[in-house]
């Protein structure tokens, strides 16, 4: 099938540029009559020079595994069949064999995300067979019109153009208006959010081009890596672990060095929330969840292994961070929040022992009233209940009066917590603010004036002042 098109502009770089180009064709396109060019060039298309660049890229490129539910029966059997090439009584599975057999029993099931494909038409979701019919028939009077370029077949061209057009137009609304109705019955926020950000439409990229990795690595050194947590201070503390030596300053407990059970493992992996990234190794916890329940003994030991070792597998200390856009200016570091994704193995020891030591310090009671978060049953709710209720009891009293400053740090991720100060008297609030003023200097914070605002309630009414 033979088309023609007309080009525009075409642009070579040098006199040999014409003499790279091996082939070019006009392809047939139904729903318009601007055709699309392909081109084959001769020669080498990509050159570069830093062969750790081109391995990242390579690294990147890799397909990663996509959990399908209605799969799940099918993936488990493959895990089955393949423990049992396992040598259980010689050596114990490890995590890298593990690995292999999550990713090929996904393999055999169809459970892999290739890589994302250029967007078209047929990739919406409202493309149904009612679209793909009128494209076909496009197609059908598009070849009649090539060979015979009558008026006849010509009108044929365009009226199932039209046709096709108005096709898709229907389909798609009628996705959209079922899409609104599951959005008023929908109760789960993750759904919910899903179908939201269908109808918001182009989003910003993740990142600005502008920003080069080098200012990214020097942000996130920064927020991350605190004089308070700066390798070289557990240097020791891992050379005596090597050593098999008891390091300084360790206090051990029964309860917090025993082996993790059954349960807590069965705990944490129904804790742990479905439809998340996946880190390094591209495996989500669905794959994990999913294992035999007669082989989750194999999967705690492997976890004690590590937990007794004190020696994490290969990756496992890595993370991907993906810097989320908040505000302000896209070109600067500082206006994202950096996502870290990482491995779900990690993530299951990590939540286990996270449950276990904060059991172990409220049996102990050795957290303050006062803190709300990361324990059971509580969260910001109560220091609301608290600020609310200590407003309402100054209120009550002849000329009461009450003095509120929220502060926001940049940049600090969970290095440094944002608080609230209160106070009975302007003369406390002063001497608080001179406090806040050392210890904000003594650990190189900076205060977000923006969302930092000092309250003054008293009876009557309520002045709000901007703290700079």
């Amino acid at each position: 099938m033979k088309c023609a098109s007309v080009l525009d502009l075409v642009i070579c770089l040098g006199p040999d540029a014409l003499n790279k180009v091996s082939s070019l064709q006009i392809q047939a396109r139904p729903e318009s009559d601007h055709l699309p060019v392909a081109m084959t060039l001769k020669g080498e298309l990509l050159n570069i020079q830093d062969q750790d660049q081109a391995k990242e890229r390579s690294e990147l490129s890799k397909e990663k595994l996509k959990w399908c539910a209605d799969k799940q029966e099918e993936y488990t059997e493959y895990i089955r069949e393949g423990w049992e090439w396992f040598d259980l009584e010689e050596n114990p599975v490890d995590w890298p064999q593990l690995k292999a057999l999550l990713m090929n029993a996904a393999r055999n099931c169809g459970m892999y995300k290739k890589r994302k494909k250029t967007k078209t038409r047929s990739t919406d979701p409202w493309y149904n067979e009612a679209c793909k019919t009128a494209k076909k028939q496009t197609w059908v009077n598009l070849k009649k019109f090539l060979k015979n370029k009558c008026e006849e077949n010509k009108q044929l061209l365009k009226n199932s153009r039209k046709k096709l057009k108005e096709t898709c137009n229907d389909e798609e609304r009628k996705w959209r208006e079922a899409l609104w109705k599951d959005l008023d019955k929908t109760r789960d926020m993750s759904q919910w959010w899903n179908k939201v950000n269908y109808f918001r439409g182009n989003k910003r990229s993740t990142s600005s081009e502008n920003i080069s990795a080098k200012q990214w690595k020097t942000h996130f050194e920064k927020i991350l890596n605190s004089k308070n947590s700066t390798p070289d201070k557990y240097e020791h503390r891992r050379s005596n672990i090597e050593e098999n030596a008891e390091p300084a300053g360790i206090i051990r407990d029964e309860d917090l060095d025993a082996e993790f059970t059954k349960i807590e493992l069965h705990e944490a992996l129904s804790k742990m929330k479905n439809g998340k990234a996946a880190g390094e190794d591209g495996i989500t916890i669905e794959f994990l969840k999913a294992i035999p329940a007669e082989r989750m003994n194999e999967l705690l030991n492997l976890l004690n292994t590590i937990w007794k070792n004190c020696k994490l597998p290969e990756k496992w200390d890595t993370a991907i961070i993906v810097p989320i856009f908040k505000a302000g200016d896209p070109d600067m570091p500082t206006n994202y929040r950096g996502i870290s994704l990482l491995t779900a193995g990690y993530k299951i020891l990590t939540n286990m022992m996270a449950r276990r030591m904060n059991r172990w310090m409220e049996k102990n009671k050795l957290l303050k009233k006062s803190q709300a978060g990361y324990r059971s049953k509580r969260g910001t709710r109560d220091h609301i209940f608290v600020i609310n209720a200590l407003a309402q009891n100054k209120l009550r009293q002849p000329g009461g009066k009450l003095f509120y400053c929220f502060v926001d740090y940049k940049c600090t991720f969970d290095s440094y917590a944002d608080m609230c100060l209160v106070a009975e008297t302007a003369k406390g609030l002063k001497q608080m603010l001179k406090e806040l003023e050392k210890y904000t200097d003594g650990n190189d914070l900076v205060v977000n004036a923006s969302k930092t605002k000092i309250m003054i309630v008293k009876a009557g009414c309520r002045e709000v002042e901007e703290q700079e």
